[in-house]
């Protein structure tokens, strides 16, 4: 599939308003399905496709909190690798935090956050992702609170261990409205890395 992607603001495209997007498709009983990859190889030889990620998906079902839930929208939600279901915060209270727990000291090499977004509303969420070996002390891994991407990120991690990953979300500012109306919530995260034994 080769998807053509509004991305205004967003590092690193040519005319700094669109670029394309090059993703495999998949197909099982009926349904189409695609992800996202940062790298995708193509032979244009053999017209093979591979996608690439930065390294095995560590979080998918792992333990998962947050700083408020509402009944039917659990923090498992966002790392359930399920697109259809959502961690949902109480209220429009800003800041929000989620945290997964990847069950031992793990190498982070990049989150993707799949983001919700409201048409006509979109946001730029500010965030910033935050590590811990302990669940007590804590590191910004990286900062985001400058970000421009809208609905869809995927940050590169280096040099960075952790057990617990937290996605510190501190507001978002929407396009077409002068206050920030929006929930916190989360589609799925997703970490990926190597286990560091």
């Amino acid at each position: 599939m080769v998807a053509y992607r509004w991305m205004f603001g967003w590092a690193g495209t040519q005319n700094g308003t669109t670029e394309e997007r090059l993703l495999p498709v998949w197909f099982s009983d009926g349904y189409a399905f695609y992800d996202y990859f940062d790298q995708v190889l193509y032979n244009t030889s053999d017209d093979v496709v591979v996608p690439v990620q930065n390294g095995k998906l560590l979080s998918q079902g792992k333990p998962a909190t947050a700083q408020a839930v509402t009944g039917t929208n659990p923090a498992s939600y966002a790392n359930d690798g399920n697109y259809q279901t959502e961690w949902v915060g109480t209220g429009s209270s800003w800041p929000h935090w989620w945290k997964v727990d990847l069950g031992s000291v793990q190498q982070l090499n990049n989150v993707q956050i799949s983001w919700w977004m409201q048409k006509g509303s979109e946001g730029f969420y500010k965030y910033k992702i935050e590590t811990s070996t302990d669940n007590v002390n804590w590191t910004v891994a990286l900062d985001r609170t400058n970000n421009t991407s809208y609905g869809f990120t995927s940050d590169t991690l280096s040099s960075t261990a952790a057990r617990y990953i937290r996605i510190n979300m501190q507001n978002a500012a929407l396009h077409n409205n002068p206050n920030n109306w929006y929930t916190p919530r989360l589609w799925e995260v997703k970490v990926f890395g190597s286990d560091t034994n």
